[in-house]
């Protein structure tokens, strides 16, 4: 009797409370506090490898863009330093698109500040060797950053944080032939 008699009374319920979410906006990203995140753990990064960071991190500036063109390319974050180290504009540029990041795994937009705060803080040049297995030897590559170490790959993350902190880190066994 309860089922018959409540069911039509809990479906409602059900269907009102699904349309409630339906109707909601979801609350605008921080993606400033995104990027800040992901600097914070660049610091904890560098602090755990013996490094601090904290005075030349402090001088550090992120910016949001809605594009970046870079010598006729695309770009999804740009430090200034990479091309004039006399520069003392302290700046980095992040996208915050759906091609760049809105849309991006965390541990993308991670190796993206990363790479960028490696060029700012580590005056790190790009690196576009390969691994015995072809995969890229650092997040300092000049390419697309996607799929470093995001999903499935997420075991790789320590080698390439290492390599980031330390250019001498040795082929981990996961990249022998």
């Amino acid at each position: 009797m309860f089922m018959r008699d409540g069911w039509p009374t809990l479906c409602l319920l059900l269907l009102a409370s699904c349309s409630v979410f339906e109707d909601k906006e979801q609350p605008p990203r921080d993606f400033m506090a995104e990027i800040e995140a992901h600097a914070a753990a660049f610091i904890l990064e560098a602090s755990q490898r013996g490094k601090d960071l904290s005075a030349p991190m402090a001088t550090v500036v992120f910016q949001i863009e809605e594009e970046i063109i870079y010598e006729g390319q695309s770009l999804c974050g740009l430090a200034p330093w990479y091309d004039n180290p006399e520069s003392t504009e302290r700046i980095i540029s992040i996208v915050v698109d759906d091609r760049c990041w809105a849309s991006r795994p965390v541990e993308d937009n991670e190796a993206l500040i990363f790479h960028e705060l490696g060029h700012m803080v580590l005056d790190r040049f790009h690196r576009d060797e390969l691994l015995p297995n072809n995969s890229r030897s650092s997040i300092m590559v000049s390419g697309n950053l996607a799929g470093l170490y995001a999903g499935n790959a997420r075991s790789r993350r320590t080698y390439y944080v290492d390599e980031l902190f330390d250019p001498e880190t040795p082929v981990p066994d996961w990249a022998r032939e």
